[in-house]
C-alpha cells in the first residue's frame, strides 16, 4: 500500500534508519574524541580494535536488515522487534566512549588499557546479546555459521582475562568479518530481495545521508565557536581549510549519486562508501579544537601533519572508489594523484605564507572543478 507514492515500508524504515545512523555517529564522535585528545589518552590497540569490530558488525546488520523490511511493515510486533538491535548498539557505544568523555573533563590522562579491563565484560555481553537475539529472531542457514562464531568469541571474551587472548579473539573476529564480506561479495551468501517498491539503494542511502548530515553539523558547530573567539585567536588559514573541507564534502556527496547504483552490489561497496565522510569528519575534528584556544593558527600547525595525511588518504580513496564503482570517466584521478603528492609535501611545510597560498589555490581549483 502506498500514499502518494510513499509506502509504509519506506515510512517505517526511515524512522529506524535515522535512529540507527545516530548510533553510528556515536562511534565517529568517540573516535574523533580520542584523536582530538590523543596527547592525554594512553592508546590501547585492543580497545580500538574492539570498537572497530562492533562498528563493522553494526554496518553488516544494517545491510542485512533490508531483508526484513517488508515483514516489519506487516505488524506492530514486527516493527518493535527491530528496535532492540539499535538499543544494544547504543548501549555498547555508551560503554565504549561515555566514560572517556567524562574522564577528559576531570583527569589529565586516560588509560584505555584500564578502561578495557573495567568495561570488557559488559561490552562482550552486549555483543553476545545481539548475536543471540539475531539468531532467535531470524535463522538464516547461509549465514548461521558466522552468528555461531560470534557467540563463541563473545563467550570466550567474557571469561578470559589475559590480554594476549583478547587480542587473538578480536583478530579472529576481524577475520570472521572479512570472511563474511568476501563470502557475500562473491555470492556465497545470496542477496535478499523484498519485491517491494522500497529498494536496497534507498535503504542504504538513507543511512549514508544521515552520516553525511552529521558530519556537516560538526562543521556548523565548529564555525559557531568562531563567533566566541577573541580577535587575535582567529586564523584565516584554519578557517579557509575548514571551508574547503566542507565544500569538498558537499562536492563528493553531489558526485556520489552515480555510485548509489553500485552500493547495493555487496557489503564491501557499502562499507568503503562510508570511508570518505569518515575521513572528512576526522579532518574536521582536527581543524576545530574542542575547547577554547589562544590561537587557532597554532592549533592548525600542531595538527597539520595528520590533517594533510588525511587529505592524502581522502584523495587516494577517491581514486580507489573510481575503480571499485566502475566509473567511466577517471580523468580527475590525475589531479587527485597530484593532490596526494601536494598534501604529503604540505604536511612537512611549516611556512604560514605557503599554507595561505595553498588553501587559496586549492579552493579556486575546487570551485572551478565543481562548476565546470
Amino acid at each position: 500500500m502506498e500514499i502518494l507514492g510513499f509506502s509504509k515500508v519506506e515510512y517505517l524504515i526511515t524512522f529506524q534508519s535515522i535512529i540507527f545512523a545516530f548510533v553510528a555517529t556515536m562511534f565517529l564522535d568517540g573516535w574523533g574524541l580520542m584523536l582530538r585528545f590523543r596527547k592525554r589518552i594512553k592508546a590501547d590497540f585492543i580497545y580500538l580494535l574492539l570498537s572497530f569490530v562492533l562498528f563493522c558488525v553494526m554496518l553488516i546488520h544494517w545491510w542485512n536488515l533490508f531483508g526484513r523490511a517488508y515483514k516489519m511493515s506487516r505488524s506492530m510486533l514486527e516493527f518493535l522487534s527491530i528496535i532492540p538491535y539499535t538499543a544494544i548498539f547504543y548501549f555498547a557505544a555508551v560503554l565504549l566512549f561515555d566514560k572517556i568523555r567524562r574522564k577528559i573533563k576531570t583527569d589529565k590522562t586516560i588509560d584505555l588499557k584500564q578502561l578495557f579491563i573495567e568495561q570488557k565484560t559488559r561490552i562482550y555481553l552486549s555483543l553476545l546479546l545481539f548475536f543471540v537475539y539475531d539468531i532467535v529472531l531470524t535463522i538464516q542457514q547461509d549465514s548461521l555459521i558466522f552468528r555461531v562464531a560470534g557467540i563463541g568469541i563473545c563467550l570466550a571474551g567474557i571469561f578470559v582475562q589475559k590480554r594476549e587472548v583478547h587480542l587473538f579473539l578480536l583478530l579472529l573476529s576481524l577475520f570472521v568479518i572479512v570472511a563474511y564480506v568476501i563470502s557475500e561479495y562473491y555470492g556465497f551468501i545470496p542477496l535478499r530481495s523484498n519485491n517491494i517498491s522500497y529498494s536496497k539503494a534507498e535503504h542504504l542511502t538513507i543511512f549514508i545521508s544521515v552520516i553525511y548530515g552529521y558530519v556537516i553539523s560538526v562543521f556548523l558547530r565548529g564555525w559557531s565557536g568562531l563567533f566566541q573567539l577573541r580577535e587575535h585567536a582567529f586564523s584565516a588559514t584554519q578557517f579557509l581549510w575548514s571551508l574547503f573541507s566542507f565544500v569538498f564534502l558537499v562536492a563528493i556527496w553531489w558526485g556520489s549519486w552515480e555510485r548509489t547504483a553500485l552500493i547495493t552490489q555487496s557489503i564491501l561497496h557499502f562499507v568503503v562508501f562510508l570511508i570518505v565522510p569518515f575521513i572528512i569528519y576526522l579532518i574536521c575534528v582536527l581543524l576545530f579544537p574542542n575547547e577554547q584556544t589562544d590561537s587557532y593558527s597554532n592549533h592548525f600547525f600542531a595538527n597539520k601533519q595528520i590533517i594533510f595525511g588525511l587529505f592524502a588518504l581522502l584523495l587516494i580513496m577517491q581514486i580507489a572508489l573510481s575503480f571499485l564503482f566502475l566509473e567511466s570517466s577517471r580523468d580527475q584521478n590525475y589531479f587527485r594523484a597530484g593532490g596526494v603528492v601536494l598534501a604529503l609535501i604540505s604536511a612537512k611545510v611549516n611556512n604560514l605564507m605557503f599554507h595561505k597560498i595553498l588553501v587559496t589555490v586549492s579552493f579556486i581549483l575546487l570551485i572551478i572543478n565543481m562548476l565546470f
